[in-house]
């Protein structure tokens, strides 16, 4: 081998060398972000205000043994999630964080808030007398039925937090889901797609 393959060949291995330890610092660099972040949700998501817990604590709801979401408590629901949002946004333009309802990630910003957000969600809760843990257990049949990354994502939020609430069997959760939840979802469906946004607050 001549010296100047020599020399190719040492260029080569350096090169080799610093692109490896470049991937090797640039992994370590998004693994340390990626845990900040989700150390951060996982405090946000475990700690709640006071009344949100005393709401839990007293709730003694039930659900329906059948599984049938009735109309009125959807409707209910709806108007809930709705004045939620319209809190959630006069507080975000007071506190200057922009919250995108119509971006994809907005439950990452959701989450990173989560203690504000469930001191708002309780005090709408509260107001209107509904059942916190009916708001969180239709969420979760909303959930199931719009399945793909929502069942994904709840269930990675739940293993996190160390939810009451068991993960989602996908499969098996949807063969349960009555034909009546599936006709009632279709006639509100613009109202319950515009609900999902909050679809975290059912963690």
């Amino acid at each position: 081998m001549n010296n100047i393959q020599v020399r190719t060949s040492k260029k080569w291995l350096i090169g080799c060398g610093v692109t490896l330890a470049l991937i090797i610092i640039i992994g370590a660099v998004i693994a340390i972000l990626l845990f900040s972040k989700i150390k951060s949700f996982r405090q946000a998501i475990m700690e709640s205000p006071t009344l949100y817990t005393t709401l839990l604590k007293k709730d003694n709801y039930q659900p329906p043994a059948n599984m049938i979401i009735s109309e009125d408590d959807l409707r209910q629901y709806l108007a809930v999630s709705g004045i939620i949002r319209q809190r959630l946004s006069d507080w975000s333009q007071k506190e200057k964080i922009p919250f995108n309802w119509n971006d994809n990630q907005i439950k990452l910003n959701l989450i990173a808030k989560m203690y504000e957000i469930r001191e708002i969600q309780a005090e709408v809760l509260q107001e209107r007398r509904f059942s916190l843990k009916k708001f969180k257990w239709i969420t979760r049949q909303l959930v199931i039925i719009y399945g793909g990354d929502r069942v994904k994502e709840m269930n990675l939020y739940l293993q996190a937090v160390a939810s009451e609430q068991p993960q989602i069997d996908s499969v098996k959760e949807l063969q349960k889901i009555p034909q009546e939840n599936l006709d009632l979802i279709d006639r509100h469906q613009q109202a319950v797609d515009e609900a999902m946004k909050l679809w975290v607050l059912g963690l």
